[in-house]
């Protein structure tokens, strides 16, 4: 992603929660009237939960307007272990057609069939043939 794609990401997140915090501040505002009248606990405890929150967003809100998208992206990068030698995870002699994956044998399985041979086709009802082929023989 491109530094200037980054930035205005980071600008626009900046700006959405400015406007929750904005938002969250005016609840609080609202809470804390409706407390002043009523009395209600509930208007206390919602007024607290609101300005909390619009303090945190107003945070990170700044830290987002503040940021440098490209410098953190590039310490997020360096600290992210990336593999450099996948030959080490698919074997270095795998075959080209199979783009490296084949099948490994498990200790007490049958060999690896190319395809069906007669006798054991005729005792495959027809119907399910199809789900046994192992090529265009059915």
């Amino acid at each position: 992603m491109a530094k200037k794609t980054l930035d205005k990401v980071f600008s626009e997140l900046g700006e959405h929660l400015a406007t929750g915090a904005k938002h969250h501040a005016a609840l609080g505002k609202a809470h804390r009237a409706a407390h002043a009248e009523s009395g209600d606990g509930f208007h206390k405890v919602a007024a607290e939960a609101h300005e909390g929150m619009a303090e945190c967003l107003k945070s990170a809100s700044t830290s987002c307007q503040e940021c440098d998208a490209t410098k953190t992206l590039d310490d997020l990068l360096a600290k992210t272990v990336v593999p450099d030698n996948i030959s080490s995870v698919i074997p270095s002699n795998a075959p080209d057609a199979a783009f490296g994956i084949f099948a490994v044998p498990r200790n007490g399985q049958p060999e690896l069939a190319t395809g069906l041979d007669k006798a054991t086709l005729d005792r495959i009802p027809h119907a399910f043939r199809h789900l046994v082929s192992a090529s265009d023989e059915v």
